[in-house]
């Protein structure tokens, strides 16, 4: 009997092999997707760090302010450092030691933080919670109910674009 989890792997591999293949044929160039996704990364976690400082703010919570500032400023300086020049290194590969780095059951429990993330953002923003919680008295329950949503989805995005990102680098380094 075969193991179900590497079922599941293969099932995973097959279906980004797939986006693989129509990306190459329409803008040519793979590579192009891991530096694509890794910018989206970089973007949204700016996005959840600055809507996390806020969120910290009106609970006046130094947790999150902390934890919002270190996300914001991961984002901020990736993204810096991925639109600069850099010079092209050679990598020589053994071998025995080229080993995909892609996981697809992380890669499933991504995706599947970036679908929950998801649909609690669109939760928050059209339905919310009735009261505001304790230790939010700064924030009116309209702006609580937003900001929260606007976390979860900018979350969403950087749950998804990671594991992309992690698939489309391996598939980088795979191929040299």
């Amino acid at each position: 009997m075969r193991n179900p989890l590497l079922s599941l792997d293969e099932i995973i591999s097959k279906q980004f092999k797939k986006v693989t293949d129509i990306a190459e044929k329409r803008f040519s160039n793979k590579l192009d997707l891991a530096s694509i996704t890794d910018k989206l990364l970089y973007v949204s976690s700016i996005g959840t760090g600055t809507f996390g400082c806020i969120k910290g703010y009106y609970a006046e919570s130094q947790a999150y302010i902390l934890l919002g500032t270190i996300t914001l400023l991961y984002g901020g300086c990736a993204f810096y450092n991925s639109t600069q020049p850099r010079e092209k290194k050679t990598h020589h590969h053994d071998e025995k030691t080229n080993i995909s780095g892609f996981r697809p059951i992380i890669f499933g429990f991504f995706l599947g933080l970036s679908i929950l993330s998801f649909f609690t953002g669109i939760n928050y923003l059209t339905k919310g919670v009735p009261t505001v919680p304790e230790g939010f008295s700064k924030i009116e329950l309209n702006d609580y109910n937003k900001l929260t949503g606007l976390i979860c989805l900018f979350g969403s995005v950087f749950a998804f674009s990671f594991a992309s990102s992690s698939y489309f680098n391996t598939q980088k380094t795979s191929e040299k």
